[in-house]
């Protein structure tokens, strides 16, 4: 049986995740587009549930800008990755290779549970 490291299962990991965003793109968007308002409270649902760092994250690398500018009727999903995830992703990876793994964690879409 043949060993992974670290960096192959996180090289594993974000093919799979650009796999799966380049097929929930091809899916049709529908909903509202969110509001400060909204935005804040779900800054708060993610902190209160142990996600701090995405929620860090998303004001340190523009996607908050990014979800607030959302066109009308535009709809998004986060997929929100633990903090020890992301706190090991930092460790072994560069800022911008960093940065652009973040942004595979935003789909301009709404996805339901079932969706997924």
């Amino acid at each position: 049986m043949a060993a992974f490291t670290v960096r192959s299962l996180s090289s594993i990991l974000i093919l799979l995740l650009l796999l799966t965003t380049v097929i929930f793109l091809s899916f049709p968007t529908c909903t509202a587009s969110i509001s400060s308002r909204e935005y804040e409270s779900m800054q708060r649902m993610l902190r209160n549930h142990g996600y701090n760092l995405i929620c860090n994250t998303m004001a340190t690398f523009d996607l908050q800008y990014e979800i607030l500018k959302l066109p009308p009727n535009a709809s998004f999903t986060i997929f929100a990755p633990t903090n020890a995830s992301l706190f090991a992703l930092d460790m072994i990876q560069t800022m911008s290779s960093y940065t652009e793994t973040l942004r595979l964690h935003f789909v301009p879409l709404r996805l339901s549970l079932s969706d997924l």
